[in-house]
């Protein structure tokens, strides 16, 4: 292979002398910067949560595309878990996508969140920015609370003051 990748074969995470991950190829993109595809794991311990490891996988596709995905079990049935996506196709556009999600055996709870942001420039000096997020709270089997919160705002700058249009609605 050229220079930069490494290649494993049958990489296998053991705990327990149990194998918990198995990946029958593995790159590693031995490129610098944000252009590295890297896995992180990392085990430990805790008296609350027991064994855990901590694991993500940052992903690069190009400069317009890029993100990561997490995942962090313990033990004792907790985990987090979540994926951050960033999308920016020229200079005038951006949008973040974001999904988290924690659970907790020991508390018997469970928590989501979803978040959409997009910012766009229309012109030299006007923007708009969407923020949509939705959240879902669960607490020891009862129905989950769920929120969709969405905001927008438009902003032009004009001679010597400044135009912001805010819209916000929250449904419960």
């Amino acid at each position: 292979y050229p220079k930069d990748r490494m290649v494993l074969h049958s990489v296998a995470l053991v705990m327990g002398g149990k194998a918990r991950i198995r990946f029958p190829r593995y790159e590693v993109n031995m490129k610098t910067g944000e252009q590295a595809n890297r896995l992180y794991l990392s085990p430990g311990y805790s008296a609350s949560k027991g064994f855990t490891l901590k694991s993500a996988y940052s992903f690069y596709f190009n400069p317009k595309l890029r993100g990561r995905l997490y995942f962090h079990p313990s033990q004792r049935g907790d985990h987090k878990a979540g994926v951050d996506v960033y999308y920016e196709p020229n200079s005038k556009t951006a949008s973040k996508l974001t999904y988290h999600n924690y659970r907790s055996s020991t508390l018997d709870q469970r928590d989501e969140r979803l978040q959409v942001t997009h910012r766009q420039q229309l012109s030299k000096n006007s923007t708009v920015n969407v923020n949509a997020l939705m959240t879902s709270l669960s607490r020891q089997g009862q129905a989950a609370d769920k929120e969709l919160s969405v905001n927008v705002q438009v902003s032009k700058q004009l001679a010597d003051w400044d135009v912001n249009l805010d819209f916000n609605k929250r449904i419960d």
